[in-house]
């Protein structure tokens, strides 16, 4: 056996992204809980975030910013807190984990964009987490040690998990 065709038979073991779905599921906990206990007083401090790094946003993504986000602060900050608070529980089960990896990519590109970071700083820590999340949605990492185990054994057509 050749050398291609051996790489291409070796397959990350499942048991090494559930290291990656729990890490990322912890962050995405911890941004999200103190978030949804803020209640009310979260979407003001979202808009201040905002507010100090739209210098900095990319210009095709400020006029969403000024024009959509910021005068529904309630509900998109109702959005982010929730979301990241689900992402993170359902990756932590293991439950969903494509989705949840899929929502989690959508909401930290948006981040990403809105702070007009670089993909390419090493201290952009928004690229890392995609990166993660990508990893976890293509390599099914809900699968191992995960409720997402069960889903594709009864219904193993259907691509969520």
């Amino acid at each position: 056996m050749g050398f291609l065709s051996e790489s291409r038979a070796q397959v990350v073991p499942r048991m090494l992204l559930v290291v990656l779905r729990v890490y990322i599921g912890v962050l995405f906990l911890r941004a999200g809980w103190p978030k949804v206990k803020a209640g009310s007083g979260w979407p003001d401090r979202m808009v201040s975030f905002l507010e100090r790094v739209l210098p900095n946003s990319y210009e095709f993504y400020k006029g969403f910013l000024e024009n959509v986000v910021i005068p529904n602060k309630a509900l998109f900050g109702t959005l982010v807190a929730w979301g990241e608070l689900l992402v993170g529980v359902a990756l932590l089960l293991g439950l969903l984990t494509r989705l949840a990896a899929l929502m989690g990519i959508v909401m930290t590109g948006n981040y990403l964009l809105a702070k007009g970071a670089s993909w390419l700083s090493p201290t952009n820590n928004n690229a890392l987490f995609i990166f993660i999340l990508s990893v976890v949605l293509l390599g099914a990492a809900g699968r191992a040690l995960g409720a997402d185990y069960f889903l594709a054994k009864k219904w193993p057509r259907l691509p969520l998990w």
